[in-house]
């Protein structure tokens, strides 16, 4: 659970990494980013959502002894 909520806060910090860097280069956003940014969004949340869940990680299989 650790390992997956420290990869989707890395994927976070890279988005808005991305953000910031586009903010500082003062240049008109096209289309194509707009929607790249918001499917990063639909991601980094739908993520979030399963990961806290647990229904996205894999529940390891106990074999119990017979």
């Amino acid at each position: 659970m650790e390992v997956s909520l420290i990869f989707l806060l890395g994927i976070f910090c890279v988005f808005i990494f991305f953000i910031i860097k586009l903010i500082k280069e003062k240049r008109k956003i096209n289309v194509g980013e707009i929607l790249f940014i918001v499917i990063c969004v639909c991601i980094i949340v739908l993520l979030g959502v399963f990961l806290i869940r647990g229904d996205f990680v894999e529940r390891p299989i106990i074999i119990s002894p017979t």
